[in-house]
């Protein structure tokens, strides 16, 4: 079996190696920023950026799925308002 590539997937073939290596360079980076600028041992910067990954993570899905009920709800109430669907 052969693989199809478009321009467009090699081009996003590339651009998602990119945004990787750029992720763990991030990653590395503030790390070595723990360890090395804050005293932080191994465990604890470990520990506290995991802390702060689950914490974004957590308010980041609470404001899509806020903004997504808010986006469901508005049609249903003008819905709900007027049946008929005139105005």
């Amino acid at each position: 079996m052969s693989k199809l590539q478009t321009p467009l997937t090699r081009q996003m073939g590339v651009f998602a190696k990119w945004l990787t290596g750029s992720i763990l360079v991030l990653a590395v980076l503030v790390f070595a920023f723990g360890l090395l600028l804050r005293d932080y041992d191994v465990a604890e910067a470990w520990q506290r950026k995991a802390e702060e990954i689950s914490e974004r993570a957590g308010d980041w899905a609470y404001q899509f799925s806020d903004c997504a009920a808010n986006r469901l709800r508005r049609p249903l109430d003008e819905l709900l308002e007027d049946p008929s669907g005139t105005s």
